[in-house]
């Protein structure tokens, strides 16, 4: 019969076979990743130019005094509003309909092109304007322009009593 296994022995890998095995993977991940670390490096760079990297790391050192000024600050009455406004803006932000914001981008869009491709015509008479007048689109814009014309005089109105 054969023996039994008293002692399991490891097998032990050199450290500096372990070292070489990183530095290959490292070198194998820069020379992969040239172009990139490159960028980091010219962003990094400028960064320290500009001293900006000083800031980061007194930030980073300083940061519980940090957290600790901003809530103490965050927690006084006259910043109350501005963090209540904040988080209503952005639950407004979460709630717009982006679609009907393209669509009304596309077709303010579309019309501002519409202005530019028509050639310039000679001069508009009273006559060419009443005609005008007859067109469907020229009254909706007309209506639309009276409305806020009438919403501007308002509030004119209203301040000037005050």
């Amino acid at each position: 019969m054969a023996k039994s296994i008293d002692k399991v022995v490891r097998l032990e890998i050199p450290k500096e076979k372990i070292q070489e095995q990183n530095l290959n993977e490292l070198v194998e991940a820069l020379a992969d990743n040239k172009d990139s670390l490159l960028k980091v490096i010219g962003i990094i760079k400028h960064m320290d130019e500009n001293q900006n990297l000083d800031t980061i790391s007194a930030m980073v050192n300083h940061q519980e005094d940090i957290l600790h000024n901003f809530s103490k600050e965050a927690n006084k009455d006259q910043n109350a509003a501005i963090l209540n406004n904040l988080a209503r803006m952005t639950e407004l932000l979460g709630s717009l309909n982006l679609e009907g914001i393209e669509t009304l981008s596309v077709r303010n869009t579309r019309n501002l092109n519409i202005g530019k491709e028509r050639p310039p015509t000679k001069r508009t008479g009273i006559f060419g304007l009443f005609r005008a007048l007859r067109d469907p689109a020229v009254q909706r814009t007309i209506t639309i322009i009276i409305y806020i014309l009438r919403g501007i005089g308002k509030n004119r109105v209203k301040n000037d009593k005050k």
